[in-house]
Order: structure tokens, then C-alpha cells, then sequence
């Protein structure tokens, strides 16, 4: 090969790399885009949404604590009323009404989470649907033709 050709492919091979960046070049702003949509729209809305849910989390342990608590008090007046002959009948409809204060307490928060949740779930699914920022609905190309 002489260098005349040598010469020719070699200048052709950094024409072909100079089109290569130009077009790689002309998609940076929509890679740019996507990129802040992701940031803006799923990321922030996932810490959004965890956020939620921590805190959903935190108040269902406060829920089954609180009760558990009443209930420990409400069986040991239970047991306090029966140490006497006149309220020995009553012992049991106080630990009754303990225990169902208590289920109700627990069930109470346990539904406060269901709903922190499924809120969280239906956040997160909106976040995801949304397309808007992409190229076309889609991530951009890598490069143009």
C-alpha cells in the first residue's frame, strides 16, 4: 500500500469518527432531558413515596403498641376486680372489653397501613407511566443516522 493510500484511509477513518461524534453530539440534550426526568419524576417520587410508607410503617408499630399496652392494663384490672368476691363478675367483661379495644386498635392500624401503601403504590405507578420527558415516549438514541 503506498502512502498515498495510506493516507486516504487514514483521513477517512477520522472523517468517519468526526460524523460519529457530531452525531452523538446533536443527541446530548436529550439524554440530558431524560436523565433530568429521571431525577425529577422517578426518583424524587420514589423517596417521596418510601417516605410515606416509613412513616406509615412507624405509626402502624405505634398502633399495635399502644393497645398492647391498654390490653396489659385492662387484664391486670381484670385480675385486680376479681381479687373481691362483689367484682369478681366483672373481671372477665373487663378483659373482654380490653381485648376487643385492642383488636380493634391493631386492626385500625393495620388498615392505616394497607392504605399508606397502596397510596405509595399508586404514586409510584403514576411515576412510571409518565413518558413525557422521553424522546418520542422512549429513552433517546444513543446516536442519529
Amino acid at each position: 500500500m503506498d502512502a498515498s493510500a495510506r493516507l486516504y484511509e487514514e483521513g477517512d477513518a477520522l472523517l468517519r469518527k468526526a460524523r460519529a461524534a457530531d452525531a452523538y453530539r446533536q443527541t446530548l440534550p436529550l439524554q440530558k432531558a431524560a436523565l433530568d426526568k429521571v431525577k425529577a419524576t422517578l426518583t424524587d417520587g420514589i423517596s417521596s413515596a418510601l417516605n410515606d410508607v416509613a412513616k406509615g410503617i412507624i405509626t402502624s408499630w405505634i398502633a399495635l403498641g399502644s393497645p398492647l399496652a391498654a390490653l396489659v392494663g385492662g387484664i391486670i384490672g381484670a385480675s385486680g376486680s376479681t381479687a373481691t368476691v362483689i367484682g369478681m363478675p366483672a373481671g372477665p367483661f373487663i378483659a373482654a372489653g380490653a381485648a376487643l379495644v385492642a383488636s380493634a386498635a391493631i386492626i385500625g392500624g393495620a388498615e392505616l397501613l394497607k392504605t399508606v401503601c397502596a397510596g405509595a403504590n399508586t404514586t409510584l405507578r403514576k411515576k412510571l407511566a409518565e413518558n413525557g420527558g422521553f424522546h418520542e415516549g422512549h429513552w433517546p438514541p444513543a446516536a442519529t443516522a
